[in-house]
Formats: C-alpha cells, sequence, structure tokens
C-alpha cells in the first residue's frame, strides 16, 4: 500500500497491522523494507513479528533493503534475540553494514569476503567466541577486533594484507589463532599476550624467521611452522604442553631446541630438507607419530631412543639405502616409505615385532614385492602410485596378510601368488588399468575384489 508519491503509506499500513494475516504481513515487511527507512522500518519490525518471519528469512531480505543498517537495528537483531540465534555465516561481503547491532552473536563467519576492508562494524561485537575471516584478503587493520575480550578461537588464515597482530594482544582468552598464509611478519609478544593459547597455526607465514617469542605459551598443544623462514628452535622454552608439532621447514638445519618440547605425540618433517641428521631430536618418551624429513640423513638409529613411536612416515629421497635402525623397535606398527627411491635393503622390517600395516607409495625402484618377505605379523599392505611395478611376484611368509590395497599401479598386470596367501580377505583395487579382466573376475568370484 503506498502513497501518491510512491512510498509508503505508514497510517493505512499501520492500521492493518492488528488483523494483518501472516502471508499479509511479510507483504507489508517487503514493502516496508524495500523502499522506506526509518519510521518505515520500525514499522517493518512490527510485521515481522505478525509474519512470524525467520531469521533464515529476513536474512534473505537484508540483502535488498534499501537501509541494510537500519533493517538490521529494527528487524535482524530483535529477530535474533527473539530467536536465540547467536551464529551467523556471511557471503561475498564487501561491506558489514549494519553487523554492528548483531551484539547476541557468538560465531561470525565471513566467507569470500576478498574485497572487504573495513572491520569498524565488527568493534560492538564484544560477546563474539569465534569470528572467521579466512580469506579475507583485503583487510590490513585488525585495531577493531581489539575490544573483543571473549574471542577464543580467531581464524586469519589466507589474509595476506594483514602484517601486524598486535593489536589482538588484549584478547587473553584466545585459544586458537590460525594465522595460515597470513601476511604477518613477526610473533614477537605473542608468548606473552596469549597465554591461554592451546593451538598456533602459522603455516605459509613467509616472512616469520625468528619464533623464540613463542615462548612461554604453556597451554599451547599444537604448533605449525611449515613453511615459514625459520632457520633454528633456538630460543624456545616452556612449551611443555606442545604435543603436534609441523617443522616442514627449508632453512632448518638442526633440531636443536625441541627438547622444550617433552610433551610431543606428533612430529612431521618432511619440509625440513636441510636436516643433515637427527642430532638435537632427543629423548620424546610419548612421541607416537613422526615424519622424517626429505633430507641426506644418514641413518636411523636416533629412532631407538623413541620408545613410544608406533607410527613412522619416511618421506622424499633422502638418500637412505637401508632402515637400519628400525629393527627390533619394540612398538612402531606403522610404516609408510614414500619416494625413498634409494632404498634397497628392507631386511629391517622383518625385526620388527610390532610392524602391522605397511605402505608404499612412488616405490619404483621395486621389481616385485618380494624383499617384503617375512613379515610374519604384517597385516595391512598399501602399493600406491607406483608407476613401473609389473608383477607382486612371490612374497613368502606374510601369513598374517589380509587386506592388500593397490591404487594407481599403472603397469601392473600379475598379481602372483599374492591371491593365495593364508589369511587374505581382501584386495582393493583402484585404477590399475594393466590388470587383465580375467585376473579381477578370478579376485571377485573368490569373494577377494573390492573397489
Amino acid at each position: 500500500m503506498t502513497s501518491a508519491s510512491g512510498t509508503p503509506d505508514l497510517s493505512a499500513l499501520s492500521a492493518k497491522l492488528a488483523s494483518a494475516s501472516p502471508a499479509r504481513a511479510w507483504k507489508a515487511v517487503r514493502e516496508l523494507v524495500l523502499s522506506g527507512g526509518g519510521d518505515a522500518l520500525e514499522l517493518a519490525a512490527e510485521f515481522a513479528e505478525v509474519a512470524d518471519a525467520s531469521t533464515d528469512k529476513l536474512l534473505k531480505l537484508w540483502a535488498q533493503a534499501s537501509d541494510p543498517d537500519g533493517f538490521a537495528e529494527f528487524l535482524l537483531a530483535p529477530a535474533f534475540v527473539r530467536e536465540g540465534r547467536t551464529a551467523l555465516e556471511l557471503r561475498k561481503r564487501e561491506s558489514l553494514d549494519g553487523v554492528r547491532h548483531l551484539t547476541s552473536l557468538r560465531s561470525l563467519r565471513l566467507v569470500g569476503c576478498r574485497h572487504l576492508t573495513d572491520l569498524s562494524e565488527l568493534a560492538p561485537l564484544t560477546g563474539l567466541v569465534e569470528l572467521d575471516l579466512q580469506g579475507a584478503a583485503a583487510v590490513t587493520d585488525l585495531t577493531p577486533l581489539a575490544g573483543l575480550t571473549a574471542l577464543k578461537n580467531l581464524n586469519l588464515r589466507s589474509c595476506r594484507g594483514v602484517s601486524d597482530i598486535s593489536a589482538l594482544f588484549g584478547l587473553r582468552r584466545l585459544r586458537r589463532l590460525d594465522l595460515q598464509s597470513s601476511g604477518v611478519r613477526s610473533v614477537a609478544g605473542v608468548g606473552g599476550a596469549f597465554g591461554e593459547l592451546e593451538y598456533l597455526n602459522l603455516e605459509n607465514c613467509r616472512f616469520v624467521h625468528d619464533v623464540s617469542s613463542l615462548a612461554g605459551l604453556r597451554n599451547l598443544t599444537e604448533l605449525d611452522l611449515a613453511f615459514t623462514k625459520i632457520e633454528s628452535l633456538a630460543g624456545l622454552r616452556d612449551l611443555g604442553s606442545v604435543s603436534e608439532l609441523t617443522l616442514h621447514c627449508s632453512r632448518l638445519t638442526s633440531l636443536e631446541g625441541i627438547d622444550s618440547m617433552p610433551g610431543l605425540r606428533r612430529l612431521w618433517l618432511s619440509g625440513a630438507t636441510n636436516l643433515k641428521s637427527l642430532d638435537g631430536l632427543g629423548h620424546h618418551p610419548r612421541l607416537t607419530a613422526l615424519g622424517l624429513p626429505s633430507a641426506s640423513l644418514p641413518d636411523l638409529r636416533p629412532l631407538s631412543r623413541l620408545p613410544a613411536l608406533t607410527e613412522i612416515v619416511i618421506n622424499g629421497c633422502n638418500r637412505l639405502t637401508s632402515l637400519d635402525g628400525l629393527e627390533g623397535h619394540p612398538s612402531i606398527n606403522e610404516v609408510t616409505l614414500c619416494y625413498s627411491t634409494d632404498l634397497r635393503d628392507f631386511s629391517a622390517l622383518a625385526a620388527m615385532p610390532a610392524l602391522r600395516e605397511l605402505t608404499l607409495q612412488g616405490l619404483d625402484q621395486l621389481a616385485d614385492l618380494s624383499p617384503f618377505s617375512g613379515l610374519w605379523h604384517l597385516e595391512i599392505l598399501r602399493v600406491v602410485f607406483t608407476d613401473s611395478l609389473q608383477t607382486l611376484g612371490v612374497p613368502d611368509d606374510l601369513p598374517a596378510l589380509r587386506t592388500l590395497e593397490l591404487y594407481q599401479c599403472p603397469s601392473l598386470v600379475d598379481l602372483g601368488a599374492v591371491p593365495d596367501l593364508p589369511a587374505l580377505k581382501e584386495i582393493k583395487v583402484a585404477e590399475c588399468a594393466a590388470i587383465p579382466s580375467a585376473t579381477l573376475a578370478d579376485l571377485e568370484s573368490r569373494g577377494l575384489l573390492t573397489r
């Protein structure tokens, strides 16, 4: 209902409020929102209550409102409170007009907002516990976040314009901070500011070269330093709660300093290509999973000082020719050999009493699987991304093997004697185009084949 000027006739609409059906009330809401502001929006809010408009329905209308800020104040904010809604996701926004009114929010996620520059609308949202700004690449100033002292989880991943995080140092309750692929240049002050921090991701922060300022993060349990420019862990201390550490750092030359993390359970080093040895690794009695670097390691003997180790990944062309040092290890039950093409001697595997699972990835030096004979307790064997392997051969003494997985072995034509192993229950085959159809049909008839 509009006046002669084409604007909503507020008096006429107001008179219909008491008798309006939900459908007519919603029609009035749309009319008032699309062409009016101020008093019109206040009346629209009354009609929205009659229409029992959900927050989802109102959010769709928000983008069309002639006054987005007023819409958020008079319609959205009350609806969020009425509905008890505390979480919101906004997509591809260049502006956050009106968000400042949504003070009941506890979680806000901005998706694909790569042209967003101004965060000032977030400053009044002091109840926020979780804020996700991933991909907001044009944001440079974090000052509007300084007062969000209830924040526990902050995601600034891929915020490439963010170089300085000192504005966040008052967020004392922060427990998770993700800075992956951001433009952050320094972590100075972080150790003193975030005493409750449990998770810190600095992956691909290519300007960060010194992490000694992280000392003192006593509650930190997970730390990712992959693809930073750090050359040393020296200076780190009081990180006794760190249980998972990722160090794919090509400039790192030594593990000296890692003894500040006695609680380590998982350590990933595959990208630390300039490590010359595992000296400095020390004694980590709780370490269960280790990914070795693609570096020129002389041997694996330092692993004998890791009594709790259950999983090891040997990744890349690290010039190891044997697995000497693994023999007799009491607890390693899973080994992954990944593109370690210099390996020739696998005999240590047969002397690993706990070994149950073996993955062979990209080992194109293999003529067949006979080097893996004698693995008495092995239950699962995976052969993947191995281009040149043509036959599995006749591996002996695999009495416990129950699962064989073959994936992307394009030259494989002969499964050898493997299908006749006594405990074998299944052979999983995917993208192994050269295996004859008759072979696959035979496996299927025996109930062994899964795809």
